[in-house]
C-alpha cells in the first residue's frame, strides 16, 4: 500500500548527487518527483537523514535522505526536499512548477551578493547563512 499523500510524477532527469557529510558525488537519474521529494538512482549509498545536494540543469535541491535501498548495482534514494535554488532554464521552471506548493523555493544568487535568500525572508535581506533543517 502506498502511504504517500502526494502525487508522484514519473520522470527521467539526469542529476548530480552530492552527500554533504563527506563530499562524495555521483551522476544519477531522478525517476519520480513530488511536491516534497524526489526519487533518485545513483551509485552512492547514503545514510538515512544525511544532507544532500542534487543538481539538475541550473537548479539545486537540498534535502535529507529518507531511504536508500540497493537496486541491482546501484542505490535508489528518496530525498525529502528542504530547499530549492531555481535557475532560469526551462527545465528549472518546470521543476519550480512541480515543487512550488511544497517548500521553500530560493532564487538564484545575485552577482552582487553571491548569496541566496532563505524561504520566507524579504529577498532584499540577505542571510549570513542558510540552515538546512
Amino acid at each position: 500500500m502506498d502511504r504517500r499523500l502526494e502525487e508522484r510524477r514519473p520522470c527521467s532527469l539526469d542529476a548530480r548527487l552530492t552527500g554533504l557529510k563527506n563530499g562524495e558525488t555521483a551522476q544519477g537519474q531522478i525517476t519520480n518527483i513530488a511536491k516534497s521529494g524526489i526519487c533518485l538512482v545513483s551509485s552512492l549509498q547514503l545514510g538515512q537523514g544525511e544532507v544532500v545536494q542534487v543538481e539538475l540543469a541550473d537548479s539545486k535541491l537540498f534535502g535529507n535522505i529518507a531511504y536508500c535501498h540497493p537496486e541491482a548495482n546501484l542505490f535508489r534514494s528518496g530525498v525529502e526536499v528542504l530547499q530549492v535554488q531555481v535557475g532560469g532554464a526551462q527545465l528549472s521552471r518546470l521543476l519550480e512548477t512541480i515543487l512550488m506548493d511544497s517548500g521553500p523555493v530560493v532564487p538564484e544568487p545575485t552577482a552582487a551578493s553571491g548569496r541566496v535568500t532563505a524561504a520566507g525572508e524579504n529577498p532584499r535581506q540577505v542571510p549570513s547563512e542558510i540552515h538546512l533543517g
